[in-house]
């Protein structure tokens, strides 16, 4: 099951264009610091 799923991420990564992964790691980190903002 976990070599299923981290199969499945490395493919979405692999396709995915180098300004669409940076758009999703600033987005993930904006994320990020936003819930750790709310929950404190």
């Amino acid at each position: 099951m976990k070599a299923e799923i981290g199969r499945t991420l490395s493919e979405f990564w692999d396709v995915r264009t180098p300004r669409e992964k940076t758009l999703l790691i600033w987005g993930g980190l904006a994320l990020g610091f936003a819930l750790v903002y709310l929950v404190l």
